[in-house]
This record gives structure tokens, C-alpha cells and sequence, in this order.
């Protein structure tokens, strides 16, 4: 009985040291074994050179482009709203895939810091030529859709209260970024706090999350006015 039961004891110990030794060799494997490297910038810091990049390719001011970040995203690149528009600067699959053909992109992530920044720059230049390089407009237009901006223009209309809070806040922020930029601090700066809204403007926000109901993708040539 007692052989029988060091023998099982024997038996135990040694399954022990072999999962033990399994698990190590396991670790050491996965030390060895190279890691993926992942797509995603955030935070000003990060988010900063590829902005800058993209705001000279495409001849949007930096501070512009770092506007639109803040409000859309926060500089968070895997941001993803409501409505299903994703990235840093919050690009709807339609107009991604439409601005990656512009742009030359045979394969794209809209998630991509690179790709989503220089297709939502991109963008931005496109809307500011088509409105005559009216900031206001180009960013309601980023909003909201450039059909129904145009629209809004065809018969007169002001602004709705949702466009206007979203262009103030980019402009807001794009006033912020203006000053980091003049002196010459590309350091992660201390969050821009946002301002109160009142009741309505809380219910507005909510309903559009201000990202607003894009429908409108850019023409298959950008630089053409073209139909919506």
C-alpha cells in the first residue's frame, strides 16, 4: 500500500514539473516570437506628425485639421460613433472607401492613423474648395453632409443650432491647437475642457453626437464639384 502510494505521489510530482516546464518553454516561446505591430496613434502627441503630414500634402491649415481631431475624436484613434463613422477624424465607410480610390489606397484600414488622417484631410481640402474656402461651411459640410449644406445655401437657410455648436467647438479647438502650434510644442497638452450646453443644446448633442447623419460621400473626383 505504501509502495502504491509513493508511486502515485512519484507520478503526481513528475506531471507537475512537466506542466511547469511545458508552460515556461511556452513563455519563452512567446518572448522569442515577434509581436504584430498594431495601426493606432492617440493622443496629441502621436496623432501630431501624421496630422502635420497630411495638413502639407493636401494644403489644410494644421491647426484646422487638429480641430476637427479633437471634436471628432479626441484623438483617440479606434474612436467609433454611434452612426458608424470610425477613426480619428470620424470617416463613415462610404466616404472612406470612396477617398482611399482618390488618394491611390489599394488596401486600407479605416481605422489606420495614417490612412484616416490623410482621407479625412483630404476631405476637409475638397469641402473648403468646394465652399470657397468658407471654414464655417467646410466644417458644417464635414458635419453634416456637403448636399445638405448646399442645399441649406440654395434656399437661404442659416446654419442650424447643431452645425453652429459644431463648428464653434472646432473652432475653439482649432484656436487651442493654433497656440501649441506657434510655440512649437508637439507634447501631449492638458485636455481642452468643454463648454456648458444648455438643455437644448445637451439634446441636440446627444441626437447627432456631433457627428451630425452623413449621408453625402465625396464625388469620385474631389477636386470636381460634381452632383451629391
Amino acid at each position: 500500500m505504501i509502495d502504491g502510494v509513493r508511486r502515485r505521489d512519484a507520478f503526481m510530482v513528475t506531471a507537475a514539473m512537466m506542466s511547469i516546464a511545458a508552460c515556461s518553454s511556452a513563455t519563452q516561446s512567446g518572448k522569442r516570437r515577434p509581436q504584430r505591430p498594431t495601426k493606432t496613434a492617440s493622443g496629441y502627441a502621436a496623432v501630431f506628425p501624421i496630422a502635420k503630414k497630411a495638413a502639407s500634402r493636401h494644403g489644410v491649415p494644421l491647426g484646422f485639421v487638429l480641430g476637427v481631431i479633437h471634436v471628432e475624436s479626441r484623438f483617440k484613434s479606434r474612436a467609433r460613433s454611434g452612426v458608424g463613422a470610425r477613426g480619428l477624424m470620424q470617416l463613415m465607410p462610404k466616404t472612406a472607401a470612396a477617398l482611399a480610390r482618390r488618394l491611390g489606397y489599394k488596401d486600407f484600414s479605416i481605422t489606420d492613423p495614417q490612412f484616416n488622417v490623410d482621407a479625412g484631410t483630404a476631405y476637409l481640402a475638397y469641402l473648403l474648395k468646394r465652399f470657397r474656402r468658407n471654414e464655417a461651411l467646410a466644417l458644417a459640410a464635414y458635419n453634416t453632409g456637403p448636399g445638405r449644406v448646399s442645399r441649406w445655401q440654395r434656399k437661404g437657410r442659416a446654419l442650424p443650432a447643431y452645425s453652429k455648436r459644431y463648428v464653434a467647438a472646432v473652432r475653439r479647438a482649432q484656436l487651442h491647437y493654433g497656440k501649441l502650434i506657434a510655440n512649437g510644442s508637439t507634447d501631449d497638452p492638458p485636455p481642452l475642457a468643454s463648454p456648458e450646453l444648455d438643455r437644448q443644446g445637451l439634446r441636440t448633442l446627444l441626437q447627432y453626437e456631433l457627428y451630425g447623419e452623413r449621408g453625402d460621400a465625396p464625388p469620385k473626383t474631389l477636386g470636381q464639384q460634381g452632383s451629391d
